[in-house]
């Protein structure tokens, strides 16, 4: 996967954000609007173990929470 690629972020991020203790007002916002959508990715990072990829300004998906299509 690289920068570029479009991918399907996936259900599990919802479970996936509460386990990373994000805000649950940003988790429900995310999830009602990105689960289940087709984005492309602007940039991969990672912070300590964990990756994200950016799919908008200041909108980062745990890694995995995405397959690309």
């Amino acid at each position: 996967m690289e920068v570029g690629d479009k991918i399907r972020i996936k259900f599990n991020l919802l479970h996936e954000m509460k386990r990373l203790e994000f805000d649950d007002d940003i988790i429900n916002s995310f999830c009602t609007k990105y689960s289940g959508t087709i984005q492309k990715i602007l940039a991969i990072w990672s912070d300590g173990d964990q990756e994200y990829v950016t799919i908008d300004l200041c909108c980062e998906v745990p890694i995995q929470c995405i397959e690309v299509v």
